[in-house]
């Protein structure tokens, strides 16, 4: 696992999941309950995340800002992991120290609360309950690398064994000066286990002050697709397929060699 390499490049994991919401106008929406599930919420993972911030974008009408996140519950001031929620949208965020397990543990502590709390606010006379709509798992690395210095086609080549190339009337071309930069790559294929879309993308960017190659691996499920939280058999058997059956597979193909015997540092000796 990514996370069991010494020298991972793990930036950010985290886990989305996003819920149906009540059309009200042209481009504005809203969860009846959300004002009452925040205190509800933390009420119920204040034990684990009892480290509230509220964003800026909480000012703005929820109506007019759904799946945004508005709430922040850290495990201390600046800490890591965090808990996001907004209207429609809640995620689970981690970065370094990282381990799937622990991950793994973290999400089934969350996200039944969620739904517990979420499902015992009444509206209209009804207890609401919360439908699924999308959910996402999301594992962002960020290998160092000078793009200014470096041709980032060749290193994708030559580290990731992905291929990438433009025609040569094009790179040859007595207009161009310097190396290829502003590196953003995607491409997407539909999965059989789980059921969903697996993401790959490479970008130049940064981590901290350094110079680096993104790649970006996601899994996601939408409508018919979704498992729900109530169904907790199939919704956790979904996010560890596109764990282990997915991303993990996916990250050790693409760092397979030089790269893999880079990230394991001193477990390599």
């Amino acid at each position: 696992m990514p996370g069991q390499l010494a020298k991972a490049p793990l930036v950010e994991a985290l886990l989305e999941i996003r819920w149906k919401l009540v059309p009200i106008g042209p481009n504005t929406f809203q969860d009846p309950v959300y004002k009452f599930l925040v205190g509800r919420f933390y009420d119920r993972i204040r034990e684990r995340f009892g480290h509230v911030e509220t964003l800026p974008i909480a000012q703005v009408p929820d109506e007019i800002t759904p799946y945004m996140v508005k709430q922040q519950f850290r495990v201390a001031k600046n800490g890591w992991p965090l808990v996001q929620l907004g209207p429609g949208i809640a995620t689970l965020n981690f970065t370094s120290p990282y381990s799937w397990l622990t991950f793994e543990e973290t999400s089934k502590f969350v996200f039944p609360k969620l739904a517990d709390a979420y499902a015992g606010i009444s509206s209209g006379g009804t207890d609401t309950k919360l439908i699924i709509t999308r959910i996402l798992l999301r594992y962002i690395n960020a290998i160092t690398m000078n793009w200014l210095e470096t041709d980032a086609l060749s290193f994708l080549e030559s580290n990731l064994h992905t291929t990438f190339g433009l025609p040569h009337e094009i790179t040859q071309a007595e207009v161009l000066t310097g190396l290829p930069g502003d590196l953003n790559l995607q491409i997407g294929y539909s999965l059989q286990k789980p059921i969903g879309r697996g993401l790959v993308r490479f970008a130049t960017g940064r981590t901290g002050n350094r110079q680096a190659l993104i790649c970006e691996l996601v899994v996601q499920s939408q409508g018919e697709d979704i498992p729900q939280l109530s169904a907790a058999e199939t919704f956790w058997s979904w996010v560890r397929s596109a764990h282990d059956d997915v991303i993990e597979k996916l990250f050790f193909a693409l760092i397979k060699g030089r790269l893999e015997e880079q990230f394991k540092g001193e477990q390599a000796k």
